[in-house]
């Protein structure tokens, strides 16, 4: 029989526990925070996450550029495959909101902390211990 030193305990895990991130388009508004709220609103009745995007946080501070205002906001709006829709586009044109863009956010949400970090250098993500 081996002893103690010897023997090692391997810890085996179902792939997603190590798969590496993998991403996904997603149209995003850039809108300043005072609108924030109201575009939420929106989103909630006209384009709600749906359960396989509960992982994903709806926004995040857009990075300083020259493009945005210093004090303005990314926003999820739906997946790039679909389009935006009317009631959003009217309410961002009609605010005076940049044009929408893409961005690439992770479609699996993490299952561990490391893929926590990894998977929220792309977009944050809401973490449900499994």
């Amino acid at each position: 029989m081996a002893s103690a030193e010897e023997a090692q305990l391997v810890e085996l895990l179902p792939e997603e526990y190590s798969r590496p991130v993998s991403l996904i388009a997603f149209h995003v508004a850039v809108v300043p925070k005072s609108l924030g709220g109201e575009l939420l609103k929106l989103l909630g009745s006209c384009s709600p996450l749906g359960a396989a995007h509960l992982h994903l946080k709806r926004v995040r501070a857009a990075p300083a550029t020259a493009a945005a205002a210093p004090a303005a906001l990314q926003v999820l709006l739906c997946p790039a495959e679909g389009a935006v829709p009317e009631e959003v586009t009217g309410f961002l044109s009609a605010k005076g909101c940049q044009d929408c863009c893409r961005a690439e956010v992770p479609r699996d949400g993490a299952l561990t902390r490391s893929q926590l970090s990894e998977f929220s250098a792309h977009w944050p993500l809401t973490f449900r211990k499994p």
